[in-house]
């Protein structure tokens, strides 16, 4: 595993020396707080929460496998390229049918402690630190997505804004308290404020579709999404993209979102997590050495109804670098943010953050 600081800090501080195996080839060119008392009926909301058609096929031992969104493409197309592929079998893991997508990544920790779930693969990485702070029986045992260039920021056509600059006194959407939105939303804010202009509001929204209706009546005046969702109104033009969250300096090409297990799946199946991150890395070669037939794969996987003019324009927000499973960057500066906006309760420490961090043992095992 490597641990490098954030990319603005690259040059003036040397990265943590922490390494592991690397696994990978060399190669050319939600979230929020995390509440831990967990009822009997979510539990069970979560673990019926399966994706459309599929069984609990699967032996007693198969890992059960939670993914925060069926469509996202770092959090989804992995995983059903593994499935597609016959990679898990290749690998010799058993993966339970079955799909747990839970609401966000506060509920994909909960399926966590409450044992509805081994894996969640997507956590928001602030979900993730918020769970260690309170003690959940949780190891983070691979990274998942660098930067947040896939939440995408835009404005009706007739809008003057150009770009996330222009965004001073303007009201700018979020999902809600605690999400990744939400911490773009408020370092967007100190952003606009340190270069002088007035920071804009931010908007708890709620979801995508909720979002496009606000930007369309004029409730909120810059709207965001995330691929391939909506790209069709930026094609006909009556939208238009103004940046990305990595136009957020301070947050730009770091660690977004990371895997969970549980404690004892790493004590006690170390190598059937292993198995199962050689199947995934395998699913994220295929990825870009076969991407048109991955577009197929994520079409009928998601059920999206989207061309595939406009999905290889989504999955230009996933470059393969972003994919990285056994790399954190950016833990200094999130750490010192997270606690500063208020998304922990009490300052966490890097040595407390790697105390709970089981990438070594499972992707350099």
């Amino acid at each position: 595993m490597t641990i490098r600081l954030a990319p603005h800090d690259a040059g003036s501080r040397d990265p943590s020396p922490l390494h592991a195996s690397d696994r990978r080839r060399t190669r050319g060119p939600g979230g929020g707080r995390v509440g831990l008392a967990v009822a009997a009926v979510a539990a069970l909301a979560l673990s019926a929460c399966s994706a459309p058609g599929e069984g609990t096929e699967g032996g007693e031992d198969a890992l059960r496998l939670s993914l925060t969104h069926q469509v996202v493409f770092d959090v989804a197309v992995p995983d059903a390229v593994a499935q597609d592929q016959g990679l898990y079998e290749e690998a010799g893991v058993e993966v339970q049918e079955e799909r747990i997508y839970p609401d966000g990544s506060g509920d994909a920790v909960q399926a966590l402690v409450s044992d509805s779930a081994d894996i969640a693969v997507g956590v928001a990485f602030p979900a993730a630190l918020s769970a260690i702070q309170q003690g959940a029986p949780v190891r983070i045992v691979a990274a998942e997505y660098q930067g947040y260039g896939d939440v995408t920021y835009y404005v009706p056509e007739d809008s003057p804004m150009r770009s996330l600059d222009d965004t001073a006194g303007a009201s700018v959407s979020s999902s809600g308290p605690g999400s990744t939105t939400d911490l773009l939303g408020q370092e967007l804010r100190k952003q606009i404020k340190s270069s002088g202009g007035e920071a804009p509001s931010i908007e708890a929204l709620g979801s995508p579709p909720d979002i496009f209706t606000a930007v369309r009546t004029g409730q909120v005046d810059v709207g965001w999404t995330t691929p391939p969702f909506f790209f069709e109104n930026f094609a006909d033009g009556s939208m238009r993209q103004i940046g990305t969250g990595n136009d957020i300096e301070l947050l730009a090409g770091t660690t977004a979102r990371v895997t969970l297990a549980r404690q004892d799946v790493v004590e006690d199946r170390p190598e059937d997590l292993t198995k199962f991150f050689d199947a995934y890395q395998s699913a994220i070669d295929f990825v870009y050495d076969n991407p048109d037939e991955t577009l197929e794969i994520w079409k009928e996987a998601a059920e999206l109804d989207t061309s595939t003019e406009l999905l290889e324009q989504a999955m230009e927000s996933y470059p393969e670098e972003s994919l990285d499973l056994d790399e954190i960057v950016g833990l200094d500066v999130l750490l010192e943010e997270v606690y500063a906006l208020g998304y922990l309760d009490e300052p966490l420490s890097e040595d407390d953050v790697m105390a709970a961090v089981s990438i070594d043992e499972i992707i350099g095992g």
